[in-house]
């Protein structure tokens, strides 16, 4: 799991839609759904602001976000027999 399907989960899980995100990011949904799937990185200024709009602590968010990344390295491993 990726950056972006971390932040897709979170907002899922907040019951926002990709559209308000997007709007308080002031950006178009279409390049917010980049974001989401990967396709571009985020910005630190978006970062924030998202784990603002998220209302998480900026250490909180991080790690979530790292996490996903662990496990999916653990799993690769695991997968490969690293």
């Amino acid at each position: 799991m990726n950056i972006g399907t971390a932040i897709k989960k979170i907002r899922k899980e907040k019951d926002f839609s990709q559209e308000y995100v997007a709007y308080k990011l002031e950006m178009s949904q279409a390049n917010y759904s980049k974001i989401e799937r990967g396709c571009v990185n985020i910005s630190l200024e978006n970062f924030l602001k998202l784990a603002d709009l998220f209302e998480m602590e900026i250490i909180v968010f991080l790690q979530v976000c790292g996490q996903t990344d662990r496990q999916t390295d653990r799993q690769t491993d695991q997968n490969f027999g690293r």
